[in-house]
């Protein structure tokens, strides 16, 4: 009575359950150790056996038991089974009254009807494909939301902003923003890093155990503050001209991973280590902020900033656990000189972690020094969860996820193995086969991002910690990535599978239309706008700092066409160009490219209004349909179930003794009828005529 794929399914729901628990038995086993897990598995394998053997049989005869007494109904005389039959007896067979003509023939078809129904056919196949189509792949949609949002909380903004407010704002002191040098830098130290991270008092003044967290006395630092210092080298391979020699004798390069300094030093950096042969690159030697660390690939990403890209290695220097500890740190790395004007970047790197959101922030704080004396300063936070509280739900939607990865996979294989080239050549085939790679890699990346986590869980990177959580927040950035491109791509093709609605296919017949007509127009488009962005960058470039760069203006530019711009700030990089700019560039953007713009996209979608879809499938009239046949196939199923009972049911059962007692009763009634008849007839006048050996009766 079910259909064909429920098999399937219940296979595959077996084959989940025993496969979560297989994991989770596998999982917490490992972790026992020798001694425990024989003696988990000598107590597992005694109480499996019992239960086969000894408790479930009686278990369930006990409750067939039960259910029988409970609900079985006493049976009535009239639900006797029939007697047996003794040798000479046999049940009789009653025909039934109406037999369906021997002689009804059945016209054929014409082609004409043939025809019509061979279409509705195709056109019930086509939408029920459809449908399932949909249906499948909306689940899979779901499931990839509920994975990707079920285990991000709402309350990372809330602690970023904490962090921000109190960190980066500089509620308290200097603000981050207001760094200028390296003198300020140190003020920002002084007056706002150090005191926000070590606030030994509550707010009743009472001392904290744990002298490491925020003000708010909420989020925690899991190990103290560190600083990480890249350099340029003390050779450098620029000169001064000789006209200028008189002002200065030396000059700086710009930083590039090739002039990176990677000495020792000796407590000042005019105290160079010799170089040892039998140096090795330790990290015990990197406890020194003097030593240089180099770092690893699987630590996290190279660091790209505004004027370089600075790789994770660096001259380390890590404050103290006491508020005093960290200020007496900073006193003697600001007396030493460990910023000079060979640094090239600082990175501020701290781990947080509030207990009470079980949220984990990773914040790097860059301060970039650039050759003319420029100083920039960004912040990176990366807040997530370490430890899931949910794992049971979130590892069944994985589970989910890879099994319908695995469909896809399939169904990708059959489709090239049956038409390769035709496959290959269609446009949404490659999209498909994008999502069903990176959903791959995104299941890779979890588990990967997992490890490095069940790591972190277990402590066994203590004298690691930042490069630890560092890795973790790596993966972690690069699974939210393909993630994230993963449902941009899920929904992109969800769209194209809903091209059976009529605005949806108006939609894609526009897209395909117009990629011919915008892409000339885009043509002339960026020449027109790379024309005022070169004039924006000769003629403000030098005053405003938005557009000191050409792609600085670039960006600008499209945020002027957006609406979002500073009428003052072009007044004072030009009082004449940048208002003469404002107007001219509105003029052209607006009356004319987004005007061509719009008419080339109304045009071709008002053409597709008039343009039959060929996918257009009425889904609601299919549905009604189904439905309403759905209804009549329980009705006639239940009408010849009832109509197809067992002959002991349906049909009278008469034994040669009933047939006898049934026909001396119907002689019986046929004789009384006749005796009332007798008696009703009027009586018969007889003349007797005798004569010539003939007699005669007249009535």
């Amino acid at each position: 009575m079910l259909p064909w794929w429920a098999s399937r399914m219940a296979g595959a729901l077996a084959w989940s359950v025993s496969f979560v628990a297989a994991f989770f038995v596998v999982q917490y086993t490992l972790s026992f150790g020798r001694a425990k897990a024989e003696a988990w598995l000598i107590a597992f394998l005694t109480s499996f056996l019992m239960d086969m053997f000894l408790l479930q049989p009686v278990k369930l005869m006990a409750a067939a038991v039960g259910v029988v007494l409970i609900f079985r109904k006493p049976m009535n005389d009239d639900e006797l089974p029939p007697a047996e039959t003794t040798e000479d007896e046999e049940y009789l067979d009653i025909l039934p009254k109406h037999l369906p003509p021997e002689d009804v023939v059945t016209e054929l078809p014409g082609d004409a009807v043939l025809a019509e129904d061979r279409a509705r056919r195709l056109r019930k196949k086509k939408v029920r494909g459809a449908v399932k189509e949909i249906l499948l792949y909306g689940m899979f949609v779901c499931v990839l939301m509920l994975t990707s949002y079920g285990e991000r909380s709402s309350l990372a903004f809330h602690m970023n902003k904490a962090v921000s407010g109190y960190v980066v704002g500089g509620s308290e002191g200097t603000a981050f923003s207001l760094i200028s040098d390296v003198t300020s830098f140190w003020q920002w130290v002084d007056t706002t890093l150090i005191p926000a991270t070590h606030s030994p008092a509550w707010y009743n003044r009472q001392t904290s155990n744990h002298s490491l967290h925020l003000p708010d006395h909420m989020t925690h630092l899991i190990a103290p503050l560190r600083f990480r210092q890249v350099r340029t080298r003390q050779e450098q391979h620029c000169t001064v001209p000789d006209a200028m020699a008189n002002v200065s004798a030396r000059c700086l390069d710009g930083y590039s991973v090739t002039n990176a300094d990677t000495s020792n030093y000796n407590g000042s950096w005019d105290a160079p280590i010799k170089p040892n042969l039998t140096f090795t690159d330790d990290n015990s030697t990197a406890a020194s902020p003097w030593h240089f660390k180099y770092g690893k690939i699987a630590d996290g990403f190279a660091y790209i900033g505004k004027h370089g890209a600075y790789n994770t290695g660096g001259y380390v220097a890590t404050l103290n656990w006491t508020f005093n500890g960290s200020m007496e740190m900073s006193t003697d790395l600001r007396t030493k000189n460990w910023l000079d004007e060979k640094t090239r970047a600082v990175f501020v790197e701290m781990v947080l972690y509030n207990p009470h959101a079980n949220l984990f922030s990773v914040v790097v704080m860059v301060t970039e020094f650039s050759i003319t004396g420029s100083v920039s300063m960004t912040t990176e936070m990366t807040t997530f969860t370490l430890h899931h509280r949910d794992k049971v739900t979130l590892l069944v939607l994985r589970v989910a996820m890879a099994l319908f990865v695995i469909y896809y996979l399939i169904e990708a294989v059959m489709n090239f193995g049956t038409r390769p080239l035709e496959y290959l050549t269609e446009a949404w085939t490659w999209l498909e086969i994008f999502i069903i790679f990176s959903a791959t890699t995104t299941l890779g990346l979890y588990f990967r991002a997992q490890g490095v986590m069940d790591d972190i869980a277990g402590h066994r990177h203590e004298d690691h910690v930042f490069e630890s959580y560092h890795k973790a927040a790596m993966w972690h950035q690069l699974y939210t990535y393909l993630l994230s491109f993963l449902i941009c791509c899920s929904l992109i093709k969800l769209v194209r599978l809903l091209r059976f609605n009529n605005h949806v296919n108006s939609l894609m017949y526009t897209i395909k239309k117009t990629v011919k007509p915008l892409f000339n127009f885009l043509i002339i488009a960026s020449i027109i706008i790379t024309a005022f962005a070169l004039v924006a960058n000769l003629t403000l470039g030098l005053n405003l700092k938005e557009y000191s760069t050409l792609l600085a203006s670039y960006e600008n530019l499209f945020g002027m066409m957006l609406g979002k711009f500073s009428f003052g700030k072009l007044e004072e990089g030009s009082a004449f160009f940048g208002p003469a700019l404002f107007v001219f560039f509105q003029c052209t953007v607006q009356f004319f490219l987004l005007t061509m713009f719009m008419s080339i996209i109304m045009d071709v979608y008002a053409e597709s209004r008039e343009v039959t879809n060929p996918d257009q499938i009425e889904i609601m009239q299919f549905l009604k349909d189904e439905a309403a046949e759905a209804v009549s196939k329980l009705r006639s199923f239940a009408k010849k179930q009832k109509d197809c009972r067992p002959d002991l049911e349906k049909k009278p059962q008469v034994t040669l003794q009933g047939q006898i007692q049934d026909a001396m009763e119907e002689i019986q009634e046929q004789t009384a009828i006749e005796e009332v008849k007798e008696q009703r007839r009027p009586r018969e006048r007889r003349i007797h005529f005798i004569g010539n050996d003939e007699a005669f009766i007249l009535k």
